[in-house]
């Protein structure tokens, strides 16, 4: 099985960082473990354009407000971590600040940083942003805690 192509090549399929698997280290590339480690709020079906290209998998969906400024991200219930604690909205509230503080230091942290105002967790299961500005398409190419 190979599990990664990062170059034509460069097909090792070797897992570079098998002792931290952090998505936010600087200069990590596309050949570590957490590609294969954590679950999306939704993934890009770039190659079936007959259904929707952004397909809802730890989130249940998402709605804008009219002037596309604030994003309501409603997520999965029974989502756990590896230890079987619920994965909840504040987990999201808690990367998206830490992305935030430390940008542009760690890896996708420019986006939050450029685009979130102020995120909260409404709830367990709901997660509310207010945009630095109109973006339809933050949901779709931020990157997604």
């Amino acid at each position: 099985m190979i599990l990664d192509c990062a170059e034509s090549n460069t097909c090792s399929g070797q897992i570079q960082d098998y002792n931290s698997f952090n998505p936010f280290l600087p200069g990590a590339t596309s050949r570590i473990g957490w590609n294969w480690l954590y679950e999306p709020l939704y993934f890009y079906l770039a190659y079936q354009p007959e259904q929707s290209s952004l397909v809802p998998w730890i989130a249940t969906g998402h709605k804008y407000n009219e002037s596309y400024t604030e994003a309501t991200i409603h997520i999965r219930r029974g989502v756990t971590w590896s230890d079987g604690e619920p994965w909840t909205a504040h987990d999201v509230v808690y990367t998206v600040e830490m992305l935030r503080t430390h940008a542009p230091e760690l890896t996708f942290s420019t986006d939050m940083q450029t685009w979130v105002d102020e995120v909260v967790a409404v709830d367990s299961y709901t997660i509310h942003f207010k945009l630095t500005g109109a973006n339809p398409r933050f949901v779709f190419s931020g990157r997604q805690p």
